[in-house]
């Protein structure tokens, strides 16, 4: 599977899988990329997909995630991607989506954007939304998950790092960004 975007390595993450930090109060169910200035970063398909859903603040009904996890992913914007077997969300997005539910979307076309949205800390600290929507976007990182539906209606969790392939080049170019932007 790609990497989430383009120039990502194993140094941008800012927490793993399943880690269970003393400030959250739950254990982690994906992994966190941040670098400086990510705000806006474009966000790939790790695989050919499908979109399952886009999470936003008025359409929050999830399907595809369980009860207890949709209320830890308060007022942000996600997106959920359907591969041949797994699941992939990509959390704290901007608002702003250049695909629709149902579109099919070939590994590597931009899905998404780094943003701050939803139930963001940093250090430890809750980021305030007033303060998250000006320069510097305190806050700024992508959640990204891989799980699957079991045939007994539970969720399997996995760990992204184990999927991707580091090496593969992700091609998208100024024009395939500037293509994406055109939907918002």
């Amino acid at each position: 599977m790609l990497k989430p975007y383009k120039n990502a390595k194993l140094t941008d993450i800012t927490s793993p899988f399943s880690a269970n930090e003393t400030w959250r109060d739950w254990v982690h169910t994906g992994v966190d990329f941040s670098f400086p200035n990510c705000y806006g970063t474009p966000l790939v398909a790790p695989e050919n997909c499908v979109v399952e859903n886009i999470i936003t603040p008025n359409n929050f009904i999830e399907s595809s995630l369980d009860e207890a996890y949709r209320s830890k992913l308060k007022n942000g914007y996600g997106i959920v991607l359907k591969g041949q077997r797994y699941r992939h969300l990509f959390w704290h997005c901007q608002g702003i989506f250049p695909v629709s539910v149902g579109d099919k979307v070939k590994a590597g076309k931009i899905v998404a954007y780094i943003g701050n949205s939803g139930l963001v800390f940093r250090g430890g600290a809750f980021i305030p939304l007033e303060i998250r929507n000006e320069k510097p976007y305190l806050g700024a990182h992508l959640h990204q998950e891989i799980y699957e539906w079991l045939p007994n209606g539970t969720i399997k969790r996995y760990n992204p790092v184990d999927f991707i392939e580091w090496n593969l080049p992700i091609k998208n170019d100024m024009m395939d960004i500037l293509l994406s932007a055109k939907v918002a």
